[in-house]
């Protein structure tokens, strides 16, 4: 009688820019009207299994990344995991210790932790929602099966999001999704 050989699900991650910020004289502007679109369409594309449903969402603690998932955490009633180390580089932060902030939030996902170092389920499909130069930082530091420093994933639109699978033995993130979600979008899906 043969082997029986089941392959269990990898850990999914999915790291998205905030949707549209408006123009405003404070430092944490909320979104416009398109970026509010926006945050409505990824629930959508979660509810239409276009994108799979996440169990646990992180956001920077800036309004604008909040407001980009509270619909979506609402909707499928999750909380809002808020994490300073999510939030855009400081005015007076040096690099390095910009990049070890950015590099500390990534290792919640290391293969190699030990088991009491996390409360994830290597099975998760996580959602992260921060900025632009914090995406660069982590495409930066991810051990990535594809070479995330080419000009295709340079640039950070509003509402862009790239997915990893995680496998569970290697400490290599695969690319499995790279997409922008906006108003025209949605007829895509």
């Amino acid at each position: 009688m043969g082997l029986l050989i089941v392959k269990l699900p990898n850990m999914k991650i999915y790291i998205f820019r905030h949707a549209q910020k408006s123009f405003s004289p404070s430092g944490d502007p909320g979104l416009t009207e398109f970026g509010k679109a926006q945050g409505e369409i990824l629930t959508s594309w979660v509810q239409k299994r276009a994108l799979p449903d996440p169990q646990r969402i992180y956001s920077s603690p800036k309004l604008r990344a909040q407001q980009t998932f509270q619909n979506l955490a609402d909707t499928l009633e999750i909380p809002l995991e808020l994490n300073i180390n999510l939030l855009e580089r400081h005015p007076g932060e040096s690099q390095i210790v910009f990049s070890r902030r950015v590099q500390d939030f990534l290792l919640l996902f290391s293969p190699n932790k030990p088991p009491a170092a996390t409360a994830l389920n290597s099975k998760e499909c996580i959602f992260i929602c921060s900025h632009h130069d914090w995406i660069a930082e982590a495409l930066s530091l991810i051990n990535c099966n594809t070479d995330l420093n080419s000009g295709k994933y340079i640039s950070w639109p509003p509402c862009q999001f790239i997915g990893f699978e995680l496998g569970s033995q290697d400490s290599i993130w695969k690319i499995i999704d790279f997409k922008q979600i906006a108003p025209e979008s949605h007829s895509n899906y």
